[in-house]
């Protein structure tokens, strides 16, 4: 009773300090944000104890606290920040105390009203089949100290004249029920239903049966290949309960399926096979039955099945096939790229150098294509993509398009920034004039010579963590060495 009183007090002190500040800073209040401060319903409170007691005076006091929150809320106030961090945290303290007191509240009074505890001194033992109640008390002697015990008080059992009407009922439910979906104990031919308790009863029931090799312990049967007329079989179902035990006798026709399902007649089929496989064991041929359970049956020499294992593997071959072969298409871009900007240094260099040397914007691009095509068709150089486009350009010029434009389109066509830029740097000087336009190339001439060493290094490299493709290819010849005997041995 104390713990209610408490719990009582409690909320009477709660409610109190609730309507007493609701109006405490409520302008401050209402402003708030409802989703960042989701105990807003107690932060009246919450202020009042932090402004209006000692609370405010020691918080100034925490100096580590208000630096960082500082450093946390940047561009606000820390003794604000500060405020509010408190607010939050007694409101939550708040929220969670009432959430405790209510609950301790409510199972107390529950306890009180639907306790196992009556009038003083009476247990209520739990009904039949409900089990044994423990009960932990306190028993208080006039003149002695309190000790505490915990009492197990047992489950009501029958008394006699309710065993006899519980075993009678159990008689009739098992006489009712245990034939199950069985029309008639003459004619079973499905599972019988060999229950081992009654429902709502505490009364347990064995069972004896003459032949399990019909009749099984579960109630399953097994009356594939029995003959028309059946087989009788004897059950015996042992009631008891505590020490009173009955008996009933009961007689079921166990008669061939109507069907026989696919378990069934793979069964009656092992069986046929196996009878004509043991007999004349002598004879060099075994004749297999013509007929099982009174249908005729064929024979077929099951398949390999090696054509469709062959088929799906060249199934999957082909789709790896297929998505290798764009992986591919994406590394032959990737190399396309590489290479193109290995070439840059060189090409800048042998334009820069040409240049230098008195010839035009256009003389020096003729010049650098025909030589390239010249040592292509000598088969002195293998194709590069750079001067292929290069090329390009050149021929475009030859066409009639103006040099501007082509040198425009061949950056364009690229699509690399450091031949954009070569592009735009030409097309520039070309519409400026070329007044400082082999500075501007020979410096870029040595820039892209440090970009090439950079590029060089990052690719040797990569070049390293390729030598874990020989690994992977010995890793398939294996595979490819277990998984072939495996598939023609199928």
């Amino acid at each position: 009773m104390w713990c209610i009183g408490i719990c009582i007090l409690l909320l009477v002190l709660y409610i109190a300090g609730l309507f007493l500040t609701r109006n405490y800073q409520k302008e401050f209040v209402t402003d708030l944000d409802k989703k960042e401060h989701g105990f807003r319903f107690f932060y009246p409170l919450s202020l009042f104890f932090i402004l209006e007691t000692p609370i405010y005076r020691y918080l100034d006091g925490r100096k580590q606290e208000k630096e960082n929150l500082s450093l946390v809320y940047v561009e606000t106030d820390s003794q604000f920040v500060q405020i509010m961090y408190w607010c939050k945290k007694i409101s939550l303290v708040l929220f969670i105390g009432a959430v405790f007191i209510i609950f301790s509240l409510a199972m107390e009074l529950g306890k009180d009203s639907t306790g196992i505890l009556r009038e003083g001194n009476k247990i209520v033992r739990n009904d039949i089949g409900d089990g044994d109640v423990s009960l932990p008390i306190t028993v208080k002697g006039e003149g002695k100290e309190k000790e505490k015990i915990t009492i197990t008080v047992p489950e009501r059992i029958y008394t006699e004249k309710e065993i006899a009407e519980k075993l009678k009922e159990a008689k009739a439910y098992v006489k009712a029920n245990y034939l199950g979906e069985n029309s008639s104990c003459e004619r079973v031919n499905q599972r019988l239903n060999l229950m081992t308790k009654i429902p709502n009863s505490l009364i347990k029931i064995s069972w004896s049966i003459s032949d399990e090799s019909i009749v099984q312990s579960d109630g399953s049967i097994s009356n594939v290949g029995i003959i028309e007329d059946g087989l009788v079989c004897e059950l015996a179902a042992t009631l008891s309960y505590e020490d009173e035990v009955e008996e009933i006798l009961l007689k079921v026709r166990v008669v061939p399926p109507e069907s026989i399902s696919r378990e069934q007649w793979k069964q009656a089929i092992n069986q046929a096979i196996e009878q004509a496989t043991g007999e004349s064991p002598q004879n060099p041929t075994v004749k297999l039955p013509d007929n099982i359970l009174g249908f005729h049956v064929d024979y077929q020499e099951t398949k390999s099945g090696k054509g469709i294992v062959f088929l799906a593997f060249g199934a999957m071959v082909l789709v790896v096939l297929w998505i290798f072969y764009d992986k591919d298409l994406i590394t032959k871009r990737k190399k396309h790229d590489e290479q193109m900007l290995l070439d840059y240094p060189e090409l800048v260099n042998k334009f820069t150098l040409l240049l230098g040397a008195g010839m035009t914007i256009s003389g020096a691009w003729e010049k650098i294509a025909i030589e390239y095509e010249t040592k292509k068709n000598q088969n002195k150089i293998n194709m590069r993509y750079a001067y292929e486009e290069w090329c390009m350009g050149y021929y475009e010029m030859k066409n009639g398009v103006s040099k501007g434009k082509a040198i425009e389109d061949f950056g364009q066509r690229v699509k690399l920034l450091p031949y954009l830029k070569f592009s735009s740097m030409l097309v520039q000087n070309l519409k400026k004039g070329s007044k400082g336009l082999l500075e501007l190339l020979e410096y870029e001439a040595l820039d892209s010579f440090e970009q090439r060493k950079q590029m060089t290094k990052r690719l040797a490299e990569e070049a390293s963590t390729k030598l874990l493709a020989p690994m992977m290819i010995m890793l398939g010849i294996v595979l490819i060495i277990i998984m072939i005997p495996a598939i023609l041995t199928i």
